[in-house]
């Protein structure tokens, strides 16, 4: 809602509600969907917003927000709901699917961002359009997770065990001041932009007893200067050239997780860091824009990325202060990254007289990084020398992307279009199993990808109100996308590598049995594709 409190001064209010329940395939599930999570989550988004024009040339917006959010994640929010997990006695062996067990977890989340923020853009003279501005973010984090136990042995009644809970206030503040310089044959914009970040939280200070001593993590201040040029080279051509550092702080799903550093009897528990380092992006573009008639033009760009400090998992083998041996994961800044290459786009604007708009958009680009060993922190750790680095193509790596989309406006209210994709595939690492053959990482490439999308929507007024009906087409032609694929075929719809493991005789001799699933019928993976055709009508309202 909008508000004119006076002249050159106005209020925006805004309140959003969100709510939705939802649940994921999980494929040992696949005949027995109800024993998988419930999702659900509730958010809103409440702000306040003043505007107010101090001049023709001066004006500043003032934001006060509350944003939250809720979390549940369980099959049975009562303990008392839940079945025994030694219900099911003995199966065929080989891989086989679950038809009666439960995911045992619970997870609870609460959180809550309290927000204010200033901006102030002032056109200072004919030259210098100054802005400047001010965040503060404090962020009321509560989380509770833990693991059912109920096997009518150890635990005799649904009890909560292996979990953790806690209650965190990070707190973000940041500042930015830039300036937009015009000239007659130049534009310049120059920026520095100041972030401060603290999770109020302990992190353990060695990482190989991450059951010993721990301390609050250090303050993260982050100095990011901007830099972008442009000037005209004939009368239709622009060359613009841009510089900057960009930083950001890893989710606090990252930093909190596990944040009582409690150790089961077995497996590998995942440990956050409270103290990890903002990933920091330096980027450089440059670049040329022309113009050949008055609808068609070309922007060809090159940019070179040089990434530090990304986050990596690393498992660590450490000797308890119970004398035991166990492992961990813990989330590091380890990784280096780099990403260069050049996107060509072509655009046909739709004028009078010509109601088709069309772009065409391609992008090479190689994105190379060191290669994650998940074990290098501790074998380092151990014989006090740095394992040498390789460089592999990063996980989202896409050497080609090409994506064209047309837009027809047949009539003023009438808007069709379709936007269709092809890009090359995602980087994995192939294995030969049975073989002593080491293959480099990242070294094969996952089928290619492509689809088409179809979006159509018609303007009306009603009563005083604007109204769009639309429909959005997701994979129009229903293209069969694989997402991931098994590592000694490189394809979603077939593997070798364990069938003499997970196929055996004790397994075949109940074939044909009412409720027993093939090896095969177990390796069709429908997580394994991207969505299929998906439609979506609507209408919105426009008060």
């Amino acid at each position: 809602m909008k508000f004119q409190l006076a002249p050159g001064i106005t209020l925006r209010v805004q309140s959003l509600f969100n709510s939705s329940e939802r649940k994921s395939y999980v494929h040992a599930y696949k005949y027995n969907p109800d024993g998988t999570y419930n999702y659900f989550t509730t958010s809103t988004n409440s702000s306040l917003q003043l505007t107010h024009t101090l001049n023709n040339s001066t004006f500043y917006d003032l934001k006060l927000a509350l944003n939250t959010r809720n979390y549940d994640q369980y099959v049975h929010k009562n303990l008392e709901d839940y079945e025994p997990t030694n219900l099911i006695q003995g199966d065929p062996g080989g891989a086989t699917f679950n038809f009666g067990e439960e995911q045992m977890g619970q997870v609870f989340e609460d959180s809550k961002t309290f927000l204010g923020k200033f901006d102030l853009t002032s056109q200072v003279n004919k030259r210098n359009l100054v802005k400047a501005g001010l965040e503060a973010r404090l962020h009321v984090l509560e989380r509770e997770n833990f693991t059912v136990g109920y096997d009518r042995n150890v635990f005799r009644t649904p009890t909560k065990v292996y979990g953790g809970k806690y209650i965190r206030y990070p707190r973000q503040l940041s500042a930015y001041l830039q300036d937009k310089l015009e000239y007659d044959d130049m534009i310049i914009n120059l920026g520095l932009r100041y972030d401060y970040f603290n999770s109020d939280a302990p992190y353990a200070i060695d990482e190989l007893q991450p059951d010993g001593e721990r301390k609050l993590a250090d303050a993260k201040h982050m100095v990011a200067p901007r830099l972008g040029i442009s000037f005209p080279i004939t009368s239709q051509g622009i060359i613009h050239l841009s510089y900057g550092h960009f930083f950001q702080m890893p989710s606090l799903r990252n930093l909190y997780l596990n944040p009582n550093f409690l150790l089961p009897a077995s497996g590998t528990p995942l440990f956050g860091n409270a103290n990890l380092n903002p990933e920091k992006t330096i980027s450089y573009e440059i670049g040329l824009q022309q113009q050949f008639t008055s609808s068609i033009a070309i922007d060809i760009t090159g940019f070179y990325k040089d990434i530090r400090d990304l986050l990596a998992w690393q498992t660590v083998t450490f000797d308890r202060l119970d004398g035991d041996r166990q492992n961990y994961r813990v989330r590091r800044n380890q990784d280096y990254g780099n990403v260069k290459g050049v996107t060509i786009t072509l655009e046909k604007r739709a004028m009078a007289g010509e109601p088709v708009a069309a772009k065409i958009d391609y992008t090479f680009q190689v994105a190379e990084g060191n290669d994650n060993d998940p074990s290098a922190f501790f074998y380092n750790s151990l014989s006090k020398q740095e394992n040498i680095k390789e460089i592999i193509p990063l996980d989202w790596d896409q050497t080609h992307n090409l994506s064209v989309s047309v837009t027809w406006f047949p009539v003023d209210m009438l808007t069709v279009s379709m936007i269709g994709k092809i890009s090359a595939g995602y980087p994995y690492t192939p294995q030969l199993f049975g073989s002593n053959y080491d293959t480099r990482p990242n070294s094969d490439r996952k089928p290619t990808q492509k689809g088409i999308d179809l979006r159509a929507s018609y303007n009306f007024n009603l009563v005083g109100y604007s109204y769009q009906a639309f429909v959005k087409v997701y994979n129009l032609f229903d293209n069969l996308n694989e997402r991931f694929v098994f590592n000694d075929t490189g394809r979603a719809s077939y593997t070798y590598a364990n069938r003499s493991v997970d196929e055996p005789e004790s397994f075949v001799k109940h074939y044909g049995e009412e409720g027993v699933h093939t090896y095969d019928e177990y390796n069709v993976r429908p997580q394994y594709y991207r969505a299929p055709r998906e439609i979506r009508f609507g209408v919105s309202v426009d008060f």
